[in-house]
């Protein structure tokens, strides 16, 4: 988080009124400004060359500080992002 808020230059206060001017905003177009700073930091941190799980604890431990402040409605769902390099494994169990 402390990355986060010194990349964006915001401090959590304001991160969290930012996030929840958002979210009572009734046009679901306009609730993407934390979402973007999210989806550019994790782009920002691939350029600085971050392993993928790195890059995803960091933006798990991001979006659960908005969860838990501001609850469910804080929510940011980030979905699948483009440039996700993260390979699953399926394990065979013998039957």
């Amino acid at each position: 988080m402390k990355d986060f808020c010194s990349w964006c230059e915001k401090s959590p206060k304001e991160l969290i009124l930012e996030r929840d001017r958002e979210k009572d905003n009734p046009d679901p177009n306009k609730r993407t400004g934390i979402k973007n700073l999210i989806l550019d930091f994790r782009k920002h941190l691939e350029k600085q060359g971050y392993a993928p799980k790195t890059i995803n604890s960091r933006d798990g431990a991001i979006r659960g500080f908005f969860s838990a402040v501001l609850g469910t409605a804080g929510m940011i769902n980030i979905g699948n992002y483009a440039n996700k390099e993260v390979k699953i494994r399926h394990d065979l169990i013998p039957t």
